[in-house]
């Protein structure tokens, strides 16, 4: 009896202070699902973010798909970090900073060879002929943010935030 008064109490406290205030949470934290924090409701609205991944076929209509499908094999939380960055199809790309009189100069992106880039592409394109997506243009990423009313239950703004178009013709 006196473990399970002792294991409820290690679990209440936590609950209690973060309910106080989210700074006292004690770390580790043993409180889960909301993620680093509490969701605000206080306003009435909760703003949403969703990357989205479309293609775009060849008579310029755009149809979702399912990214996990697409990155079958990849682990789900990279397929945004690959889209993002063009599948290492774009331009090289560089980041600059100075320290005192030195400027110092890192590539953060490197430019993909022929090869490296036909053989993307072929990845890409047998992908979406195993999904029976014929006919593609490109690829479109898409990030949106929304803002959804608690109390009217409805979305009342839509944004676009970020959308990256990626053509992957051969």
């Amino acid at each position: 009896m006196f473990l399970r008064a002792l294991v409820l109490a290690w679990l209440i406290i936590p609950f209690v202070l973060r309910e106080i205030n989210n700074n006292f949470e004690p770390f580790p934290a043993v409180l889960q699902p909301s993620g680093a924090s509490k969701v605000s409701t206080e306003s009435g609205l909760i703003r949403f973010s969703k990357k989205e991944l479309f293609v775009v076929k060849n008579d310029d209509s755009v149809e979702k798909i399912d990214p996990d499908l697409f990155f079958e094999g990849i682990p789900n939380h990279f397929w945004s970090h690959i889209v993002e960055n063009r599948f290492g199809l774009g331009e090289k790309r560089a980041k600059s900073f100075s320290i005192g009189i030195w400027e110092i100069t890192a590539a953060t992106q490197l430019e993909a060879s022929k090869l490296e880039k036909n053989t993307t592409l072929s990845w890409i394109n047998s992908r979406l002929s195993e999904m029976g997506l014929e006919d593609v243009e490109g690829l479109r990423f898409q990030k949106t943010s929304s803002v959804f009313d608690i109390n009217k239950k409805e979305r009342v703004e839509y944004d676009v935030v970020e959308q990256i178009d990626i053509e992957i013709n051969e």
